[in-house]
């Protein structure tokens, strides 16, 4: 599953909302709020439907799933450059296998 902490921070910022308001209406510690938005503890899905609750959208905005915003990317962020393919030397149709 994707991470989804620093999409859950930066909706948490823009609901200018501190980590302690967030907790109580999760009902966890102010400490896991911080573990959850920085990846050192990875939330449970019943967790963030409670977040997604809140925040008042759906669970997928916030683990972004098959989209270009994620945890690496922000939103509005531009996808970075795609890896170009591999080059494969031409197939020799000529030959036998042994």
């Amino acid at each position: 599953m994707p991470k989804a902490g620093p999409r859950l921070r930066q909706v948490r910022y823009e609901l200018d909302l501190s980590a302690a308001d967030v907790a109580a209406q999760v009902r966890i510690t102010e400490g896991a709020v911080r573990n959850v938005e920085n990846g050192s503890t990875k939330a449970s899905m019943r967790l963030l439907h409670r977040f997604a609750r809140l925040y008042g959208v759906p669970v997928d905005e916030l683990i972004a799933i098959g989209s270009d915003e994620g945890p690496d990317r922000p939103p509005g962020h531009p996808p970075g450059p795609r890896r170009p393919e591999p080059s494969r030397p031409p197939r020799d149709e000529t030959a036998v296998s042994a």
